[in-house]
């Protein structure tokens, strides 16, 4: 019989099998190219990087005001971390993961990039991530010609030209050859933050051939396969990154910043190859160009022949074999943090999701706290931030799902604000005079405030007292700045999201004394 089954890697990366595979970044928020499209598909598929994700997902550019569109730069929230805090980088990945899972082999790569050249863009059809000059010097060089390509026939010899891209397509100014294969050899502006695996093996191998010292690799994360969901405990797969400082992230005494996540996954089943009249068993990170063209094990909807008198026609896609997926955040800031809050580590607390129902939203999520659930100590900060659009209405196109915007409010709109509940059960907020969470301790917050002045800019999202019931008035930016809290537990939610129902925006902050 011939070969049957198929997987098969470079020395570099994993590949993958699957025809559709998505990764989709929660928090911070992954753009998947959208910017503020008012239609539940994004507008331009290649505007910055390619994604290979569906056209469904991602989440809208954050603004600053109540009644911005997305459509002017100035106007785009930034979101700022400072140096040192913790943040939570959150995502569902659709194959699987993890070493628990027997039908995958996966990888996750986090890095991000600083320059002050980096743009939102102001319409769907604009934006900048890598320069122009990368892009032109991936164009000039040479493709690697030792990388596994199957059977495709790739249509030109530079970097541009990989056996996922044949063609040289661009996507913004990413190099198609850097973004499949990983670590690239050729310089690039990512740095490096996570190499998450199912195979713990390979961190040996990756610190021999690219030693980085900022670098952390270990294992991934257990996910099911066809499931864009949680792994154990129906807690969402994620990684803390402890942002960098500017200086170490470019040099500066602040930077603009943007966020990017690559997985990469192949099946678990073996590639059988024909040598010397015999079959053999092939490591599929083996797989170079000696396999390549009619010596390729992997062929286009081969036929196959089980001597049964009857042969089978499989669906592989041979430039799909071997894909990589990925999602970015919008553009972010790195800033020194306070010399008040020099002692302590800094979490960040944020909100994911964006407005509608979960049939709507999907592949996005709807909102939660992140984390929504925090253990601290008392001489540890809190940053509440979160970020939102007044564009995600969902309208038609809705590709191959469900569109509209369950909610309330404006239609359309983002709006998150905290209030304190005495237990995770209840549903209406503690009065002023019952809240525990926030102090009179001027020397615990940065920029001090009053617990009074506290509680009411954090109910009103800094709106104030005249603002909307609904919060339809206050931005849809928030950035409550630094917090120290008395040991305790404390329970808080968004009264505009929290519906009564199972859609409950709800945490709790855990503080040890």
């Amino acid at each position: 019989m011939k070969i049957t089954m198929v997987c098969a890697a470079v020395a570099l990366l994993c590949l993958v099998q699957l025809a559709t595979c998505d990764v989709y970044l929660h928090s911070p928020r992954g753009s998947n190219n959208r910017l503020n499209e008012q239609s539940a598909t994004r507008n331009n598929n290649n505007r910055l990087f390619d994604s290979q994700n569906n056209n469904r997902g991602g989440y809208n550019v954050g603004v600053t005001t109540a009644d911005s569109n997305g459509g002017n730069e100035a106007q785009h929230s930034k979101m700022q971390l400072f140096a040192k805090s913790i943040m939570p980088v959150e995502w569902t990945n659709q194959h699987g993961s993890g070493k628990d899972n027997l039908n995958v082999h996966s990888n996750f790569v986090l890095q991000y990039m600083c320059s002050n050249s980096l743009r939102n863009g102001q319409n769907t059809n604009e934006g900048t991530h890598e320069s122009d000059a990368y892009y032109a010097a991936c164009q000039n060089r040479e493709r690697n010609k030792g990388l596994f390509t199957a059977d495709e026939d790739l249509t030109g010899d530079s970097a541009t030209h990989t056996r996922q891209n044949p063609n040289g397509n661009r996507s913004g100014n990413e190099c198609p050859e850097e973004r499949d294969y990983f670590p690239y050899w050729e310089p690039n502006p990512w740095k490096d933050i996570a190499y998450l695996t199912s195979e713990e093996e390979r961190c040996a191998w990756l610190d021999e051939v690219a030693p980085d010292e900022n670098r952390y690799c270990g294992p991934s994360q257990y996910s099911r396969d066809n499931h864009l969901g949680n792994t154990y405990g129906g807690y969402p797969i994620m990684y803390n990154w402890t942002v960098p400082t500017p200086q170490e992230a470019c040099g500066a005494a602040s930077c603009q910043c943007v966020l990017r996540l690559r997985y990469n996954i192949s099946t678990a089943d073996s590639v059988w190859i024909e040598e010397d009249g015999e079959l053999k068993l092939l490591d599929y990170w083996l797989l170079n160009a000696t396999y390549n063209d009619e010596f390729s094990p992997l062929q286009n909807d081969p036929y196959v022949d089980i001597d049964v008198d009857q042969v089978f026609k499989l669906a592989i896609n041979t430039a799909q074999t071997a894909r990589t997926f990925q999602d970015r955040t919008h553009i972010f800031r790195i800033v020194e943090r306070p010399a008040a809050a020099n002692k302590g580590e800094i979490y960040n607390v944020i909100v994911r999701g964006k407005r509608g129902n979960i049939v709507q939203t999907y592949p996005a999520v709807e909102y939660d706290f992140v984390p929504n659930h925090l253990h601290i100590k008392d001489s540890d900060w809190v940053h509440f931030q979160w970020e939102g659009s007044n564009t995600h209405d969902n309208n038609p196109n809705g590709g191959d799902g469900q569109t509209g915007d369950d909610g309330e409010g404006t239609g359309g709109t983002d709006r998150h604000n905290i209030v304190q509940i005495m237990d995770m059960h209840e549903n209406y907020p503690a009065a002023k005079n019952k809240v525990t969470m926030f102090t009179d301790n001027g020397d615990m917050s940065i920029p001090s405030r009053t617990r009074d002045q506290l509680i009411l800019q954090f109910a009103t999202a800094g709106k104030g007292a005249d603002v909307d019931p609904l919060l339809n008035n206050a931005s849809p930016y928030f950035n409550g700045g630094l917090l120290r809290f008395n040991p305790g537990t404390y329970h808080y939610m968004c009264t505009r999201n929290n519906n009564f129902s199972n859609r409950g925006q709800k945490a709790t902050l855990v503080v040890e004394g």
